[in-house]
This record gives C-alpha cells, structure tokens and sequence, in this order.
C-alpha cells in the first residue's frame, strides 16, 4: 500500500550552498533522505546523497540517516502529486555507518555503485524484489549483515564487488538464469557450508568467491564451461570439488582457480570430460599434460610434462612433494606462497622454471638443478627461511630480485667458473636484502673474479672450495693396531668408471700394516652439488657419504654394508690453514661410530669411510687423518709425524727411558698429567689441522690446563716426543 507523507520543502539559497538533490523528504522511518527527479512527465524518483562539493564525504554539512531505515516505495507532495521511488543512485548512503538496518522498497529496480558502501552496522538489509540492476561495491563492506543472501529473479546484471566483505552473510541463493556477474561479485563474503550454483551458471568468473573461507564444497551445474582466474581463491574450508564434464575451461590465463585452498584434498573430473582428468587429486590439462590445479596434492603425478601458473599458490605445507622426472617446465607463481619446510628438490629434467615460482615459501633450502641456465626475475624473493641456496655451474644469469629479501640466508654455493651475470640495480638487485657478510663458496681459484664482477662484489667473505677427488689426490690416515703399533692407511685416486650412469673414481685404499702386509681395497665415489656419494657393495646402490654443503642442525643418512648411521652437523666453523680457508662440520651419531670432524672438499679427518661400522672385527682402528696430497703437493698436513712413517711401540720399555712421555687421563675434561723422564718443560699442542693452539711450561705439580680447548683430537709435543690426546667435556 502506498504510503503518503509531508512533503517538506527546505529553502536554501543556491548562492550560498551547492548540493546534489533536487528536494529532500522524510522516510517514515524518521530520517532525512534525498532525492533527485528521473523522470517528471511520470513522476519517478532517485535516492541520492546531500552534498555536490565534498570529495568522499557525501554528507559533508549534512546529518548522516541513523538507526532503522525505511525507503518509502511513493511519496506526496504538498499539491498531491505522487511520485515513486524506482533507484537508489550512487554513494547515496556511502559510509552511512550508524545505520543498523535498512528495507528497500520493491519499487525500486537498480542500486548504483557504492549505494550502501561502508553501512558497516547495518545487521538486517531487505532488497527489492523487481532488482535488475546492482551497481560496483554498492553493499560493499556491509560487514555485519546477517543471514541469507537471496538475489531476485528479477536481476539481470551485479557488478564489480558488489557485495565485498560482506563476511557475516551465511548463505547464497541465485535464480536460475542468466546474469551478468560482476568480477569479485561476492568476494570476502561469509557464506558456509555447501555452495549449490543454478544450472543456469555458464561462467564462474574472476575472484567470483575469492576468501569466502566458510564454503565446504561446491555443487558445479553440468552447464559450467568456464571458471576464471582465482575463482575460489583461498577459500581455506574448501575440501572437495567436481568438475563436470561440460567445463573445458579452467582460468582462462592459467592461473589456479582454486589457488590457497590448503583444505581442498578431493579433486575429481568427471571421466567424460574431454579436456581436463584428475589424478593424486590434482586437475590436469589433457593435451598439455599441464598440472593445473595442485592445493592439497602431496604426490604429483607421474606423467605431467609441466606445473602450471599458480597450480600450488599458497596452499603447500610440510613435506615438499616429490617432482617427478618427466617433468620439465615450472610455470610462473607455480609454488609461491607454499609453506613447505622440507627442502626444495627440483629434478635435472626441469628445463625452464617461471617468474616468481617459489616467491614468498618457506623452505630452507634450494638445490636448483645444472639443467637450468638462468635463475628468473623474483624466483626465490622473499624466500625469508630460505638458510643455503646451491647454484650450479650450468647457471648463467641471476635475474633481478631473484633471491631478494631472503633475510634468512646464511650461505651461498656457486659452483659456476664465471660468475653468473646479475642485471645491476640498487633495489632490484638479485639479492637486495641479503646479507653480504655470509660466506659464498665458489671454486678454486674463482674467488678474485668474483670479487671484481657486478653485484657479486658486494659480497665480502668468498671460500674457495677444494675440488674433491682430483686426479692424483692421495690421503693418509693413521692406524692404531690391536698390538699397540701405529701404521697408516693409504687412499688414492686412481681412475674412473661408470656405474649407474655415473661418473665415479676408484679410490684405492691400502691399509699399511705393522708386518707390512697390505691389504687394498676398491671404493667408488662421485661427487655432485657438493655432496659425495659412496658405492654401498652390500646393497649395490650409492649412499650420501658427505654433504659439505650441511649447515648447522642438517642431518644425513650413511649405509655402509648392511647398516645405517645418521649423521648431525651440531656445528659449522671455518678454518684457516696456509693461507686457505676450509669449511669445518662437527659431525656426531647415536653411536659414535663416525663423529668427529669433516673438512669439506677433503673428507673426515678421524676416517674417510665408516670404518667402526663397516668392519667391527679387524684388529686396528683408523684414527686421524694425517696427510692430504693433491699431484704430489701437500696441501694438508695434521700433527707432526710424516705422512708415511711406521711407528712402533716398544714392549717392556724401561721406566728410565729420557725420551718417554705418558698423558693421563686421556681422555680428559680439562686437566693434563704429565709425566716424563727427559728434562724437557716446554711444550705444545697443535690440533687435527697442524695449528699450534697452545703452548707453555709444564708446572710444577706436572699437570697442564686444557679446559679451554674444543672437544676433539690433539697433539702435544714435549722435546722429541708427540703423543696424541683426547679433550672430551
């Protein structure tokens, strides 16, 4: 029933104040609104805003309508002319935050953009029932409306936003037919449960549902053709999904539609479907063989070539899935945002990897395959867990903000003769935000151009790595036999060989014994992106034996015959030693079979290989590393005794003897007894490297002080005589 009120007629004079309504009249709710003239021939009306001069404030000198409003569907006139309200025109009640809720009448058929933008308080809205029209964000921010949506038959087009952030709303009908959705029509809205779409729906388009983290699963029509970009965006709650047989288009630029949906564990397609299939729940492109859609996937299928556009964006978290071997593309943001934690393994089959693919995830560290030639623009920003980056020889260029503002980045290998070129530029640096005080390990005899080539030298702390196992490398280690004798074992690289389709050396291992018997023996090892591999004879199949790339916490696992120790890096020190610095990792295991300490590019300096483990009932021990040789040159020599010299222990020796010393106890937590016969006083000790870290009197009550040293193996010399000795705390 038409209602008629007082027309009220204010008198303003327009040379003092402009406004933008034609009149104003007074809602039966009480409150002031405004209106514009349409059409006067058949009276019609527009709800409009107050001010024409204020910017973004509509109501700038004029009182905000508060509390329930009521629209009037007519109204009356003095002279009794009824005209009738059929819009509501743009920002009419933008930012009206005081009112609590607000009834359309169903006279009124289009809402403009921004209508009721900001009514953030307004917990009740009912919209006419004739709508055809909703303009962009014209409910947008209508944060506290509650209830179901219900868009009328009536409707023919929503726009851009229209209803954004409208977070409390909690469900959603549509007619059946056809609409012009506008891009992110809903987005950011509350609606729970199962979403059920008209069978009318032939596009779902862009950001349609984007953050609506409430919705469980969606009922797709079996006319759905098309879901665009970032349709369902992060819609965390989502589990499951089908697409019908009808949809031949997923994102229309490749970018997941699902894209954050860290929930989404049930992916199907119908089996009729001509263009897309599912398996491992991932959606893939027939012909392509294109990873499309990911989310919850942990195993990616076996037989995709390629990871599509954002097929993982922000959904990934904990064990990174394995890639398989057939693929060889990784498309742009193909894992940006993934909170993966183990480390990123990409296989040498990957030929090409995408702008920003693994921008802002989270794991630790990157081994990028010797497949790729360059690191593209923004692949690795913000990466702020990333600790150890592994850059191939292969590499050619770092591309602007490729491992930018990776704060967490604590080492750099390059194993690339010649630097990689880095495009220079103060903030779009390859590595803008990055400490350049971190150690970068770059091979021998590479550090000085480095230094001199753009961007790289920034960074003021280069390592030369020793190549491992070069033609004519020779070690000797020490050898302590059941009958107190010390000998020494002999290692050698002799050749190489393929095994596995790898190229591997021989090394020749020769245990020099007391009675100079030797018994040699074969071992294959190879070496790749810093880790040295070892041919397990027992189980015809290679074991990590080093990871000179560990840092500090990383762990690995050694199989030696039928067994398996796990190695811990409890810490990283570098060492200098004539004139070169070495990476030092303190290794331990369960049970100390191969703790001590590994001298990367070299190898362990207790043993080279397991030998606690390997060989339990041989009657000696290998015990320290004594000398390294690389084409007949020494390049490291530890403690005093030549690197070949049989040593003998004398039975029955007589306690007069001038030139014996004993240690005791040994190990020891601190404190050194000595007791020797010559007169000798001074001495000192040197340690595993052949640095002399201490030296000194022997005082009076013959006991040396040794607590400040690190657990570990040493060796003190008083006069003639050098014994070895153990510091353990």
């Amino acid at each position: 029933m038409k209602k008629s009120i007082l027309f009220l007629i204010i008198a303003i004079s327009c040379a003092m104040q402009s406004f933008a309504y034609d009149f104003p009249i007074l809602a039966p709710s009480g409150q002031v609104i405004y209106l514009n003239i349409v059409d006067s021939e058949n009276h019609t009306a527009c709800v409009t805003y107050p001010c024409l001069m204020s910017g973004d404030n509509y109501y700038y000198g004029y009182d905000k309508p508060t509390g329930d409003l009521i629209i009037p569907e007519t109204f009356t006139t003095s002279s009794n002319v009824t005209w009738t309200i059929v819009s509501i025109g743009e920002h009419a009640f933008d930012h009206c935050t005081g009112l609590t809720s607000i009834e359309i009448p169903n006279t009124v058929t289009t809402i403009g953009e921004q209508a009721f933008y900001h009514c953030e308080n307004a917990t009740d809205i009912k919209l006419s029932e004739s709508l055809t029209t909703i303009g962009e964000f014209a409910f947008g921010d209508c944060s506290k409306w509650t209830g179901t949506l219900d868009i009328p038959a009536t409707i023919v087009s929503i726009g851009r936003s229209a209803f954004n952030y409208c977070k409390k709303l909690s469900g959603l009908s549509l007619p059946n037919k056809n609409v012009d959705y506008g891009l992110m029509c809903f987005i950011n809205c509350g609606f729970e449960g199962q979403l059920v779409l008209p069978d009318s729906l032939t596009t779902i388009v862009y950001e349609m549902f984007r953050n609506c983290n409430k919705i469980t699963d969606v009922v797709f029509p079996n006319t759905l053709t098309t879901i665009d970009d970032f349709a369902f965006a992060f819609c965390t709650s989502l589990s499951a999904i089908h697409i019908p047989s009808s949809t031949n288009q997923i994102s229309s630029y490749n970018e997941n539609p699902f894209c954050g949906c860290r929930n989404l564990i049930e992916i199907t397609v119908d089996e009729n479907n001509e263009r897309f299939y599912s398996e491992n729940n991932a959606i893939i492109e027939r012909e392509s063989k294109t990873l499309r859609v990911g989310c919850k996937t942990t195993v990616i299928p076996e037989d995709i070539v390629s990871i599509g556009e954002y097929a993982f964006y922000y959904v990934g978290e904990g064990a990174f899935p394995i890639i398989p071997s057939s693929v060889t593309t990784l498309e742009d943001y193909a894992f940006s945002g993934c909170e993966y934690t183990d480390p990123c393994v990409i296989p040498n089959t990957v030929t090409s990897i995408g702008e920003h693919a693994f921008h802002f995830c989270s794991f630790r560290e990157i081994t990028i395959p010797n497949s790729i030639t360059v690191i593209p623009e923004g692949c690795f920003r913000l990466c702020q867990y990333l600790k150890k980056v592994i850059i191939p020889e292969t590499i050619r260029e770092i591309d602007y903000l490729a491992f930018s503002d990776c704060s967490s980045l604590s080492s750099i290998y390059c194993y690339a003769q010649q630097p990689p070129t880095i495009p220079v530029s103060s903030s779009m640096s390859a590595f803008y935000g990055v400490s350049k005080s971190i150690p970068v390990y770059v091979p021998a005899g590479s550090a000085e151009t480095y230094i001199n080539a753009p961007i790289w030298e920034e960074f003021t702390n280069y390592i030369e790595m020793p190549e491992f196992a070069p033609t004519h490398a020779e070690w000797y280690y020490e050898i302590v036999n059941d009958n107190g004798s010390i000998t020494y074992q002999q290692l050698q690289q002799e050749g190489d060989t393929v095994i596995n389709h790898k190229d591997v050396k021989i090394i020749v291992r020769t245990n020099t014994l007391y009675d100079k018997h030797q018994e040699i023996t074969h071992e294959y090892v190879y070496e790749e992106n810093n880790v040295v591999y070892w041919w397990n004879k027992t189980l015809n199949e290679f074991t990590t034996l080093y990871d000179f790339a560990a840092e500090t916490g990383d762990e690995w696992q050694i199989k030696a015959g039928m067994g398996t120790i796990t190695l811990h890096v409890d810490a990283v020190e570098l060492v200098e030693y004539d004139g070169r610095t070495y990476k030092v990792l303190k290794v331990s295991d369960e049970g100390d079979l191969f703790s001590g300490n590994i001298v990367c590019g070299i190898g362990h300096v207790a043993s080279f290989f397991p030998e606690k483990l390997m060989q339990k009932a041989l009657p000696f021990d290998v015990e320290s590393l004594r000398c390294y040789w690389v084409n007949d040159n020494l390049i490291l020599h530890m403690g005093t005794v030549d690197c070949d010299e049989i040593l003998t222990v004398e039975e029955n020796v007589s306690a007069q003897d001038s030139e014996s010393i004993a240690l005791y106890p040994n190990p020891t937590n601190g404190t050194l007894y000595i007791e020797s016969q010559g007169d000798a006083s001074i001495f000192s000790i040197s340690n595993m490297l052949g640095q002399t870290v201490m030296t000194g009197n022997i005082a009076d009550n013959q006991t040396i002080d040794v607590s400040r040293l690190d657990d570990g193996m040493y060796f003190i010399c008083v006069g003639q005589q050098t014994v070895k000795f153990v510091v353990r705390k």
